[in-house]
């Protein structure tokens, strides 16, 4: 399950400006957005504990991750598109 995340041209630009990414990351800007795909085998989706509870979508490398703070709502929305899938 290879996931794709879409990051618009101001985020890219304002992640440049405080140097988390630099110019040649970008190579894959175009237009308005930033895509970084990340393979099956690269993917890990983890849950941690802690307050508020969090879901992990990272690479292996660690070099990108989205972190997702897992209320009833977003499970519940979750579930539903596991389901259709």
């Amino acid at each position: 399950m290879p996931v794709t995340i879409k990051l618009d041209k101001g985020f890219v630009k304002k992640l440049a400006d405080v140097g988390n990414i630099t110019p040649e990351m970008s190579k894959d800007l175009s237009g308005e957005e930033l895509t970084a795909q990340i393979l099956d085998p690269e993917l890990v989706i983890q849950k941690h504990p802690g307050k508020p509870p969090l879901l992990e979508i990272a690479d292996v490398n660690g070099s990108f991750g989205v972190w997702v703070e897992l209320r009833a709502d977003k499970i519940r929305r979750l579930k539903e598109i596991a389901e259709k899938l």
